[in-house]
């Protein structure tokens, strides 16, 4: 059940458009601390290749946000997966949207295999 729910949430939710045999393998962890401190509600590894870090607004603010992202692209880049999404999950989306979207345009070493999503609570896994 959880498996489906994860596959869900990255095609629906996150707009992720592997191929059916990527869900096969899901890795998740939960109560994850990176590096930088930040504590994520789960850390999910779908196929090998999508590395999704999910931390609640109240955990990972937006002056984190960058160090998140380094984290997550040494992460990425040691282990060879193909993308990185940070989802903040939040009561108000529209509240939180532009001061996460502001700290993720200025993150330096991004790429167009990284990703932020602002997820209303009830919508992540």
């Amino acid at each position: 059940m959880e498996r489906e729910r994860i596959k869900r949430f990255a095609i629906d939710i996150l707009g992720c458009g592997c191929e059916e045999s990527v869900f096969e393998s899901i890795d998740v962890w939960e109560d994850f601390t990176l590096v930088c401190g930040v504590e994520l509600s789960k850390k999910i590894l779908i196929g090998k290749r999508l590395l999704i870090y999910i931390a609640d607004v109240d955990k990972c603010a937006p002056d984190m946000v960058a160090a998140v992202i380094a984290d997550g692209l040494k992460e990425r880049e040691t282990h060879c997966y193909n993308r990185l999404r940070l989802v903040i999950v939040t009561p108000g989306v529209e509240k939180h949207l532009l001061p996460y979207s502001d700290a993720f345009d200025r993150v330096k070493g991004r790429d167009d295999r990284t990703h932020i999503h602002i997820v209303k609570e009830g919508h992540a896994v």
